[in-house]
């Protein structure tokens, strides 16, 4: 069977070995020269192919995609077929099934995972689209996936096989996290003297054994305390879209908040938790974090407010109200003072000041907000500030990457004076 591959990074690549190793003929093409790729360019590939032609699309989510299919349906015929094996947002998958089915273009979403061991060990493939496309498509699928009765499902119509790729690496964060959670809480403790042989002994035996803790184990044996790894661990955009779509659906997902929130504030504490986190995405998908060509340049600090729906808030009344607790990161910490009903559990418990606000607004209750969000509440009387709670603070940086390609653009921005509105942001001493 022929495929056009489209994109041969360390996924698409790996994939295109395996189908051919499968004795199906694969024409691929890369925008990087410097590619495996046999064709230099769309027409190209598509000339190479034989009607009805299959294509596979793995190429970043979002325009890249989007520019990919444009282009696929001008080049493509009636009875064509393309596959987007990205990691695109599920929504994304309709609106490109509904643009190709006036040419007559069939559409297909597939969920991949397996990482950069995929080529060996085969990849869990989750697939969105007719039982009559998913047969025809069956063969790169059956080579694709792990030897076995597992690895492939049609998961439903179009849009299917992404969402349950989103649900899968929601699961993925929740699991990650909750390793980073209990290597660091071992590391803390006086009684485990080797927190990486006691995980690596999970791996037999224990109903938490997992691929995961295998990498996990791998990663030990060269660096049993990981300090090698930054504690930062990146987020590609699956996590929020299933917390979206929960949240639409009306299904709480705690756990999956709960590890996204810990990616996006990785700059600041939980070194342990985000290094097994890091550590893990680097064996299983080749994913590396360079913190240290990341360059910091202060340029101000955000100011937070303590509000409250109540005119007259204060101390006392805070007692009787829901507390909401905005995650700012672990440096962001009210100070010791008499408002001590903000030590209590709170009613909610967010990185999304925006949904805070709209609770305080709803439902009443105190929240420390941004100042530049919280003014025109407070101008026109729907919030008020809370007696005693003074103002807080938390520095701001622009992040840059040190070798970053468009480094004399960076350097005209430096020069500027950054910072918003003087009731949002105090800037700098001159000092």
């Amino acid at each position: 069977m022929q495929l056009g591959m489209i994109g041969l990074g360390r996924m698409g690549g790996n994939m295109a070995k395996r189908i051919a190793a499968a004795g199906h003929e694969v024409v691929g093409y890369d925008r990087s020269p410097e590619s495996d790729r046999t064709v230099a360019s769309l027409k190209e590939l598509v000339a190479a192919l034989k009607a009805p032609r299959l294509v596979w699309v793995m190429v970043p989510a979002g325009e890249a995609t989007d520019s990919t299919i444009n282009e696929l349906a001008e080049l493509l015929q009636p009875g064509d077929m393309i596959i987007d094996g990205g990691n695109s947002r599920y929504t994304d998958d309709a609106r490109h099934a509904a643009e190709l089915e006036p040419k007559g273009i069939h559409f297909m979403d597939c969920g991949v995972s397996g990482g950069v061991w995929g080529i060996d060990r085969g990849y869990a493939l989750m697939v969105g689209g007719s039982q009559g496309d998913f047969e025809s498509a069956r063969p790169i699928f059956e080579a694709l996936k792990p030897e076995g009765d597992s690895g492939l499902v049609l998961a439903g119509p179009v849009g299917g096989g992404h969402f349950a790729k989103m649900v899968h690496n929601g699961i993925e964060y929740g699991m990650m996290q909750a390793f980073g959670e209990g290597f660091a809480t071992m590391v803390k403790s006086d009684l485990v003297e080797d927190p990486a042989a006691v995980m690596s002994s999970w791996r037999d035996g224990s109903v938490v054994q997992s691929w995961l803790l295998d990498l996990l184990a791998i990663a030990f044996k060269s660096d049993p305390t990981l300090k090698s790894m930054p504690p930062v661990a990146n987020e590609s955009g699956e996590a929020k879209w299933m917390i979206e779509a929960a949240l639409e659906l009306g299904v709480p997902t705690p756990a999956t908040a709960a590890a996204l929130y810990a990616r996006q504030t990785s700059r600041g504490g939980a070194d342990n938790i985000l290094r097994v986190v890091s550590t893990m995405r680097a064996q299983f998908g080749g994913h590396v974090t360079k913190i240290d060509e990341i360059a910091l340049h202060p340029i101000g600090e955000l100011v937070f407010e303590l509000v409250s729906r109540e005119p007259a808030a204060n101390a006392d009344s805070l007692m009787q109200m829901p507390h909401i607790h905005l995650d700012w990161g672990t440096s962001f910490e009210p100070p010791s003072s008499r408002l001590q009903s903000l030590q209590k559990t709170p009613v909610l418990h967010s990185s999304s000041a925006s949904m805070a606000l709209q609770f305080v607004l709803a439902n009443g209750g105190a929240a420390y907000l941004p100042r530049r969000m919280v003014s025109p509440f407070l101008e026109q009387g729907q919030l008020h500030l809370v007696e005693g709670g003074q103002a807080l603070s938390r520095p701001l940086y622009l992040a840059y990457l040190e070798k970053s390609d468009r480094r004399e653009l960076i350097d005209q921005l430096l020069t500027l004076p950054l910072g918003w509105d003087g009731a949002d942001l105090r800037l700098p001493s001159a000092e």
